[in-house]
């Protein structure tokens, strides 16, 4: 049945079109129209439909050839049956040269539409990566998408939640070999790999402003939002980890302009909901698709690099994320928000570890209590995810006491001060800026001791992190070394077995602030200083060294970098009372490592457990611990010093305990 069309349409891309008489195209061309409803035939059995496909498959360097045939040239290519050959470019004019984009994607998605195994064989041809990057890319007059070029009215819609059709197609082909297809955008065949970015997320405007375009209607009479938007989303998520393609999207703001798109065709719903003009049921579901095409673009931020990422997550947080999941809250069924793909907790597990950060802390905290907190009694049939929910909240409750700069740790980087001594305002040296000092009496300490060693090369650091984008101010380490603190301070008071292992074993306490205690583990310092040293920087090895041996005097560092034992002195601290705790904050492609050393100072007994002490005021009751000295330093790109130390991490995904 389907060998006639096929044999010639092959037949005909076999010739050169010049060679060709018009009806011969005309002939492949209705071919094309023909097999692209195949899924409508009957089929005597699954066997005989799946090898109809097969030869689809066989033949579709084929039918992409009369496909880009149909679309890329002139309609007045034959002119007294000579061909012209003449190509149209990207921008398509109204009437018969957009209808032929038209007409070709909706063949192209008729064929495709019933069979993911079909799209699946036929995205192996970079013919068809490339024919649907041209539908992708193809404009009107002005630069808007060519959306719904077919220009159907909407009486034709197949469904209320139509999908465009090159949307559709260049979704389909990109997510089965996204790999490919970076390679074609980045190649820059049909447009800079610049303008693609572009065109891109002018597409996803464009369908947040569908009443703009001509020839649709606009919502709530036709809907082509929601699944529309998750293809552009997806599809921009899946390009971005290519690393080029990543960088663009970020250039843009790609993440934050996607957000604010969906959150305010979230408010549309809303709006059209207390009109009565949908139901509460379709306001749910449209809700809840938008909700889980922003747990996606959420995921976004983990393909950016360098401190990008802290922009996205701020600008997302700014944008409304946690209004949109409050009002989804509030709207939807709590299976679109916990089951399946978890949105609700994939936004806040990509997004929950940057809370270290005091800028995005600030508004994290306050739209928690603003949106989630009041809809949190949604929860209460999915005990689990109220619970995470809970943990986050006192947490966060717990952390904002440290957003006054004044209620930060403060930490002088002269080793000979004394720690009982008042610590003054800090000031950060004025060219390197990456050491701080309580006063001008310790800056001269340590520059003598050892500052005026390293200064140039910690300048020569610090102005490469502000070339890429990373500088890291001493407000934010005071912040993170804060909350380091607290929660440290919490798993000793709370759990016997730990305080008794750090004063028996004297050993390193590994941990993340953002990631369950229980995932932390002790290091013996011998080994510890075996796996760590070779991250530690040269222009700050005297700092770590000196550090070491203010907690445990009997190691000394050789010349040769090897750890060795020396001979003992009079150690002037009891085991007990200083601890050691390396911390790991990691972004992306880059890690933030603390090497803090404590000195308990009292002794607290808790009566309450982790989460009750964790909400504690510290302000209030003071503290067990003081910093007495911490190093601070990057790897970039990320050596995965966590992962080395901590073990693969399989715990929780919210900053919960």
């Amino acid at each position: 049945m389907i060998e006639p069309y096929l044999k010639i349409m092959n037949d005909g891309a076999a010739a050169r079109l010049v060679d060709l008489r018009r009806e011969q195209v005309d002939v492949a061309v209705i071919c094309l129209s023909i097999v692209s409803s195949h899924s409508g035939w009957r089929y005597s059995s699954p066997l005989h439909r799946a090898g109809v496909e097969k030869r689809l498959v066989e033949s579709f360097e084929s039918i992409v050839y009369w496909a880009d045939c149909m679309m890329s040239y002139a309609p007045n290519a034959f002119t007294n049956d000579k061909w012209t050959g003449r190509r149209i470019g990207l921008e398509r004019k109204p009437g018969l040269e957009l209808q032929t984009v038209g007409r070709t994607a909706d063949i192209m998605y008729n064929m495709l539409s019933n069979s993911k195994s079909l799209r699946e064989a036929v995205s192996r041809y970079e013919s068809f990566l490339k024919l649907a990057l041209l539908f992708w890319l193809v404009t009107v007059p002005g630069g808007k998408p060519a959306i719904n070029p077919a220009a159907r009215p909407p009486s034709q819609l197949v469904t209320p939640d139509h999908t465009d059709e090159p949307t559709a197609l260049f979704h389909w082909a990109n997510a089965e070999n996204p790999e490919v297809m970076a390679k074609l955008i980045l190649d820059g065949t049909l447009c800079s790999p610049e303008e693609f970015v572009q065109r891109t997320m002018r597409r996803m405007i464009c369908f947040a402003k569908v009443n703009t375009i001509p020839h649709l209607s606009h919502f709530p009479d036709v809907t082509l939002e929601t699944r529309n938007f998750q293809c552009v989303a997806f599809s921009i998520g899946t390009l971005m980890a290519n690393k080029p393609l990543s960088s663009l999207f970020s250039d843009v703001g790609a993440p934050e302009i996607l957000v604010k798109i969906l959150v305010d065709a979230d408010s549309k719903f809303l709006s059209a909901r207390k009109a009565k003009v949908i139901t509460q049921a379709r306001c749910a579901e449209l809700m809840g698709d938008n909700l889980f095409t922003t747990g996606r673009v959420a995921a976004m931020v983990l393909q950016t690099d360098g401190f990008r990422p802290m922009r996205h997550v701020h600008n997302i947080f700014a944008a409304g994320i946690l209004s949109m999941l409050g009002n989804c809250m509030s709207t939807c069924n709590i299976s679109q928000l916990t089951e399946g793909n978890a949105p609700m907790t994939a936004i806040f597990g990509t997004l929950g570890g940057f809370c270290v950060f005091p800028k995005i802390f600030r508004l994290l905290h306050h739209d928690l209590h603003r949106y989630i907190v009041p809809n949190s009694s949604v929860l209460r049939k999915d005990p689990q995810s109220l619970a995470q929910l809970d943990g986050t909240v006192r947490r966060a409750d717990a952390w904002a006491q440290y957003m006054p700069k004044d209620a930060r740790v403060k930490v002088c980087d002269n080793s000979l001060h004394v720690a009982e001594a008042a610590r003054g305002s800090p000031k950060t040296c004025s060219r390197c800026h990456s050491v701080v000092y309580c006063s001008r009496q310790c800056q001269r300490e340590d520059w003598r001791s050892r500052h005026r060693d390293e200064c140039h090369h910690m300048y020569e650091d610090y102005l490469e992190r502000k070339h890429t984008d990373t500088s890291y101010s001493h407000h934010t380490r005071a912040f993170q070394l804060s909350l380091l603190l607290h929660v440290y301070e919490t798993a000793m008071c709370t759990s016997p077995t730990w305080a008794n292992e750090i004063r028996a074993n004297k050993v390193v306490k590994i941990m993340d602030p953002t990631r369950p205690v229980v995932e932390s583990v002790f290091e013996p310092l011998k080994r510890y200083l075996k796996r760590v040293r070779p991250f530690v920087p040269k222009f700050k090895m005297k700092r770590f060294d000196d550090l070491i041996e203010m907690f445990d005097p009997t190691y000394a560092t050789e010349a040769d970098g090897v750890v060795a034992l020396r001979t003992p002195g009079t150690d002037p601290h009891n085991p007990g009372e200083l601890s050691l705790v390396h911390s790991i904050i990691q972004i992306t492609d880059i890690e933030i490592n603390f090497i803090v050393l404590f000195r308990r100072v009292r002794t607290t007994t808790s009566n309450g457990g982790f989460e009750d002490f964790m909400s504690r005021d510290a302000r209030v009751g003071g503290s067990d611990f003081e910093v007495l000295q911490f190093v601070w330093f990057y790897n970039s790109p990320a050596q995965f010093v966590l992962d080395k130390l901590l073990g693969t991490y399989t715990g929780d995904s919210w900053f919960t305990s």
